[in-house]
């Protein structure tokens, strides 16, 4: 599903510590993860948690079922 960060809550360590909760249950029981960012600043937040660029993704294709895990 989709989170997000209330603008005024922006830039307080919010989705940092939500995603750390969530990578870290994914570390303990061996659960891939991977997200889609729609902005670059969502992007340099996933890499800060250790997330790397792997392709870029054009909206306006179709057929993408997301990378193999």
């Amino acid at each position: 599903g989709a989170i997000g960060t209330e603008p005024a809550r922006q830039g307080q360590g919010h989705a940092t510590a939500l995603l750390a909760t969530v990578l870290a249950v994914c570390d303990e029981t061996a659960v891939g993860a991977y997200l889609e960012a729609s902005r670059p600043d969502s992007a340099r937040l996933y890499e800060r948690v250790g997330f790397e660029h792997r392709e870029h993704f054009d909206p306006k294709s179709t057929g993408l079922d997301g990378p193999d895990l």
